[in-house]
């Protein structure tokens, strides 16, 4: 196992687990803006993060990149918890882990071969990144990012061009009613927003777009089925028991959703 997997491991396990009442004064705390409580929610899951990604592993993506996908989506599950809702936070946050990795599997099936030398690269940074999560409860800004990549002997735009290339652009997908819009066509150019947008990342963009427009994570799953991966209406209503013109309407109706938000239309000024 390599050495960053297993310093992770060792770091999991120092962190001792919540009690219910610990997790929900915590998450309050999270609600009310607290990095620190975010910080210690976090940590305390980690373990829960690497339970997952060992049922995942083999299936296509490095278990490094598997905790990291889970890390990622437990961030966002420790920002999305209610816990006036009376559920515990690691059923809640299981359901977010799980999707990050599952997601992160389906977009690696059409990776490009890359160098051994840019590989390797691409896991330092991965590890510098995933740290720098973990220790501040939060992704890295732009400004941040370069100064990690840096550390490396990367530019913010190599480690971009490097992603690109690995992972296959679900970008230029036709939207709309009758197909003829681009998915990528909703986003400004990586160029364009690289020195606007701290979040460098189409793929961050792209959830902040979600997240703009409040869609349910059914919406959001719907739209990373028909447009990330290229699955039919029909199968899309088939495997929620709903016919397709349904699906395409709630993706219609989605894509609607997202154009009219306030983070677009800035955006597109």
């Amino acid at each position: 196992m390599a050495d960053i997997i297993r310093d992770f491991l060792i770091q999991a396990g120092r962190y001792p687990l919540l009690t219910g009442a610990e997790e929900i004064e915590l998450a309050r705390q999270v609600r009310q803006g607290s990095q620190r409580a975010k910080a210690k929610m976090i940590e305390a899951n980690l373990r829960l993060v690497v339970s997952v990604a060992k049922k995942y592993s083999n299936r296509g993506l490095p278990l490094e990149d598997l905790i990291q996908e889970g890390t990622l989506g437990l961030n966002r599950a420790v920002e999305k918890f209610d816990p006036d809702k009376g559920y515990k936070f690691s059923t809640y946050a299981y359901w977010w882990i799980r999707q990050a990795m599952t997601r992160a599997l389906a977009q690696s099936s059409s990776t490009i071969r890359l160098p051994i030398h840019i590989r390797e690269k691409q896991s330092k940074a991965k590890g510098l990144f995933r740290e720098f999560s973990q220790q501040q409860g939060r992704l890295p800004n732009q400004a941040e990012s370069e100064q990690l990549l840096a550390s490396i002997g990367w530019s913010l735009a190599e480690w971009q061009q490097a992603r690109q290339l690995h992972y296959t652009t679900s970008l230029d997908l036709r939207v709309g009613d009758s197909e003829q819009t681009d998915l990528g066509s909703l986003l400004p150019s990586v160029t364009d927003t690289m020195t606007t947008v701290e979040d460098w990342d189409r793929r961050r963009q792209l959830q902040q777009l979600f997240e703009a427009a409040d869609l349910s994570d059914k919406e959001r799953d719907i739209l990373q089925l028909r447009y990330a991966q290229g699955i039919s209406l029909s199968k899309i209503g088939d495997r929620y028991q709903v016919s397709r013109e349904r699906i395409r309407q709630i993706c219609t109706r989605s894509l609607r959703r997202i154009r009219a938000t306030d983070l677009m239309k800035t955006w597109e000024s």
